[in-house]
């Protein structure tokens, strides 16, 4: 007898006398529906947005982007003049560069002028707004 997770994965699999191959099920289609039941797409796009913008959101608490004004710096140099924890500080920073908002050359990040100055227009929104620090925990 099979166990419940194999089970889970039969269900969920597509079947073959409905037309559909295995590769045109796993695209999905523009409805969202796959064989009868929810493609998790809009979920999932909708779930790494929210990263990336927490992601951001960060940056701009930490205020890291007029820190980066003066000039590119390593890790360990933002680590300390913004007090990261270091288990996560190198990861946060690569984050940032792979979304297009920092530049990594040579273990050095430095600001993206076009990206950061959409990053300021956005805090100076939030902060016009009367958004708090305490009010965005």
């Amino acid at each position: 007898m099979p166990d419940r997770r194999q089970q889970a994965i039969d269900r969920n699999a597509p079947d073959p006398s409905d037309g559909h191959t295995s590769e045109s099920a796993s695209c999905g289609s523009r409805t969202g529906r796959v064989t009868g039941r929810r493609h998790p797409e809009p979920i999932l796009r909708l779930a790494a947005l929210t990263c990336r913008t927490r992601v951001l959101h960060s940056a701009l608490e930490l205020d890291l982007f007029s820190t980066l004004a003066e000039g590119p710096l390593t890790e360990p140099e933002l680590r300390k003049r913004l007090g990261l924890h270091e288990r996560f500080s190198l990861d946060f920073l690569d984050a940032l560069a792979g979304l297009g908002m920092l530049t990594k050359d040579a273990g050095r990040y430095g600001e993206r002028l076009d990206e950061v100055e959409r990053a300021k227009a956005v805090r100076r929104r939030r902060v016009g707004l009367g958004v708090q620090r305490s009010s965005l925990a």
